[in-house]
């Protein structure tokens, strides 16, 4: 579940981009953020999930 919300954080912080430049730093800050949430929270509890 959260693999779709970093994937959603990564499509949208390309429309910041589009939008203007200084969000789309942000989103992708706060995209990447999410994605290493995401592994290390597979990683602690294995392929549970």
């Amino acid at each position: 579940m959260k693999g779709l919300f970093a994937i959603g954080g990564l499509v949208g912080a390309t429309l910041l981009w589009t939008v203007w430049w200084p969000l789309g730093i942000i989103g992708t800050g706060v995209a990447l953020l999410l994605v290493y949430q995401w592994f290390s929270f597979r990683a602690k509890w294995g392929m549970k999930l």
